[in-house]
């Protein structure tokens, strides 16, 4: 993929299932590079400024919900979860977030349905 950005351009794209290594892989990066400048031919001549790695955890269902944990103290927390989204976050994430933003307030104004 190629996600152009306000002051940056960033490259990305590949799926490696159960693996958590944060590390740069020179040939993952080679890989990514490459689909890339075939979708825009343009990109080979821009400065590289950062090489990461972005770990999108993915569940069967993306996880949008409120829970009251009860704390060591007695005491309850409420929480409300947001994540699951995979390579999907973001496509999907902007509304997941509104709807997690409707949550809150309904936790925090009272109407929650737990």
């Amino acid at each position: 993929y190629i996600l152009p950005g306000f002051e940056a351009v960033t490259l990305g794209g590949c799926r490696q299932y159960d693996s958590f290594n944060l590390n740069v892989c020179k040939y993952d990066t080679m890989a990514i590079k490459e689909r890339c400048y075939g979708m825009l031919p343009s990109l080979k001549r821009a400065e590289v400024v950062r090489e990461a790695v972005g770990l999108r955890p993915h569940r069967a269902v993306v996880r949008v919900e409120s829970e009251i944990l009860r704390l060591a103290n007695g005491r309850a927390q409420k929480v409300v979860h947001n994540y699951g989204h995979g390579g999907y976050g973001v496509t999907t994430s902007p509304g997941t977030a509104k709807y997690a933003v409707k949550i809150s307030r309904d936790l925090l104004a009272g109407n929650s349905k737990l």
